[in-house]
């Protein structure tokens, strides 16, 4: 069933508008001719291989809120880390880069290799055959008063809807946890200070209520010391034994019936 159609501008047909629609959870684009009759109109499925199954889908943690999502035609880094973080990976290549909020520690765009594109702030895009939307939240309980505006990002990646929270800083109302509801990933801050300590992170999967939870932003060996032990988390997601591992990979339809905890060791 298809929901949600809407006019975009697409790189692959200068001068011209694709249509894109939201079709058994994955975006289905038509173009360039919009005005075609539907029988004309040439639907392609990003993320299908030619067997017709969806493309795995990697996830790489690098350190405090950035992570690198790599799926079949592209690239995704998320929040790119400072080295004030304690972290300082390897410059990275990447097609869209996207900023939750603009503090040094999330917005290193030196992390990137030029060529990317950058999106920054709520909206609906559509990169590279890639859907992204971002909703407004804010960096504290007072509407942003304290530490200023957050970006939530949700990235249909070969039909793996994955969400980063960024430096999210409160419980999510309805209208936001509606908008999450389809959520696969769910990559959450853990490690309090500015941003969800553990028990709020419990409280913002249980809104979500995703497939696999990916904790972030918690204190480890390379960085952000002054945060909160990960322990702390994972207790109040009532787990006592764990194994970090050094990816993830995830392909639609293949996830479990009950919430999984994905541990990942930051690179480097």
């Amino acid at each position: 069933m298809a929901e949600r159609a809407r006019f975009v501008t697409d790189a692959r047909w200068p001068g011209s508008r694709a249509l894109v629609a939201r079709v058994n959870g994955h975006t289905v684009y038509w173009g360039p001719d919009v005005d075609a009759e539907p029988s004309r109109a040439v639907p392609s499925c990003a993320g299908i291989s030619a067997n017709g199954r969806f493309s795995m889908a990697e996830i790489k943690w690098l350190g405090h809120a950035c992570v690198r999502l790599r799926g079949r035609d592209v690239t995704v880094i998320m929040d790119p880390v400072g080295p004030e973080t304690g972290y300082v990976p390897a410059k990275q290549r990447a097609d869209i880069v996207t900023v939750s909020h603009p503090h040094p520690g999330h917005r290193h765009l030196e992390l990137v290799r030029p060529g990317y594109r950058l999106v920054e702030g709520p909206g609906e895009y559509e990169i590279k055959g890639t859907f992204i939307t971002g909703i407004r939240t804010y960096h504290d309980t007072e509407h942003g008063k304290r530490f200023g505006k957050n970006t939530v990002y949700v990235v249909d990646l070969d039909g793996v809807q994955v969400c980063h929270l960024g430096d999210l800083g409160h419980p999510l109302n309805e209208e936001q946890a509606e908008l999450l509801s389809d959520v696969d990933v769910l990559l959450v801050p853990v490690g309090g200070g500015t941003t969800l300590d553990a028990d709020r992170a419990v409280e913002v999967v249980g809104q979500i209520e995703p497939h696999i939870v990916v904790p972030l932003q918690y204190r480890t060996e390379k960085g952000d010391r002054e945060r909160d032990p990960l322990e702390r988390f994972m207790r109040a997601m009532g787990i006592t034994e764990w194994k970090a591992q050094e990816s993830l990979s995830v392909r639609k339809g293949e996830f479990g019936e009950a919430v999984e905890v994905v541990v990942l060791v930051p690179d480097p």
